[in-house]
């Protein structure tokens, strides 16, 4: 059986499968991603080749990995990773073959979801269509006929470090006011923490620490507080889009991530000012589609793209 060794690098989670050729995913493991260091990530990705290799009988053909970061695909070299600066520069695809003799495979990690949903998921039969990441930060990618759109650099789709607020939150990139630092699920903790004095009757009100999750169930439980935060990360996500939808005219625009699990809370506000801001007939073309493949997407895609370039 030809399998591959899939990673889906996120800023807080590292997903690793092992994937056939049909998209099944015979075993899978999630760990917290290594923050300290180069070196720390490519024992952590042995330990999981060795851990994989000891639960299952089959020949591994590649490593593929999605990496929330601008980089050059074919020279399997990160260019800049915001979330994690010290893959900034790195050949990892050199480092992880002389380390593990198996060929390796880079792509962004928005690009390889939408690769995934356009295999398996909610873009399937889509050629012209755009990839929303909504995690640690926001990453994008762009079908047009059928294909990513890389840019001349390979760096296109960058979506999360459109400017949305000029003189906004500083961003990793080096930039101000990303669409990434409002619509995160690390935007929305923040945004919580800075809004909650405003509002001493909300269960997040006395809170240290809490996580997105966290702010999302207190909005199902119509905490006005975490209600507000999330119509701040729609509006600005609106923002974004409706500027994607003029310039690009898509047939879908897909949202997954794990903060697209917000999706009924925020949902509305994206679509309010998108309503407001683009061309009317091609925003009532853009349909908005949830994802379906969910925290599968990034590792399918990744795996999918391996597949294609060695069979």
């Amino acid at each position: 059986m030809k399998v591959v060794f899939a990673l889906d690098l996120g800023g807080t989670n590292l997903r690793a499968c092992l994937v056939d050729s049909e998209g099944n995913i015979l075993w899978r493991k999630r760990t917290e991603t290594p923050r300290a260091s180069l070196e720390v990530l490519v024992d952590r990705v042995g330990f999981l080749l060795k851990e994989c290799n000891q639960h299952n009988n089959c020949e591994i053909k590649a490593i593929s990995i999605a990496a929330p970061a601008a980089l050059n695909a074919e020279k399997g070299m990160i260019l800049k990773a915001p979330n994690l600066p010290y893959l900034d520069g790195v050949k990892i695809c050199e480092i992880l073959e002389d380390s593990f003799k198996l060929p390796c495979f880079l792509e962004n990690d928005a690009n390889a979801a939408a690769i995934g949903e356009q295999a398996f998921g909610a873009a399937v039969g889509k050629e012209a269509f755009i990839m929303i990441t909504i995690g640690t930060g926001v990453g994008g990618a762009i079908f047009v006929r059928n294909e990513i759109w890389r840019g001349l650099d390979g760096t296109a789709g960058e979506i999360g470090h459109i400017c949305v607020e000029p003189l906004g939150v500083p961003c990793g990139c080096g930039s101000r006011g990303c669409l990434e630092q409002y619509a995160s699920t690390s935007a929305v903790v923040r945004m919580t923490k800075e809004m909650r004095f405003k509002y001493p009757e909300s269960r997040l009100h006395s809170r240290l620490v809490f996580s997105s999750k966290e702010v999302y169930e207190a909005a199902v439980g119509a905490d006005e507080l975490a209600l507000k935060v999330f119509e701040k990360m729609g509006f600005y996500l609106g923002i974004g889009l409706a500027s994607l939808i003029n310039v690009l005219n898509p047939e879908a625009i897909v949202i997954g991530g794990g903060g697209s699990n917000a999706w009924d809370v925020f949902i509305s506000h994206t679509r309010e000012q998108i309503q407001k801001r683009a061309y009317n007939e091609p925003a009532e073309r853009a349909t908005l589609l949830k994802a379906t493949l969910g925290d599968d997407a990034g590792v399918l895609g990744a795996a999918r793209i391996a597949f294609e370039e060695l069979f």
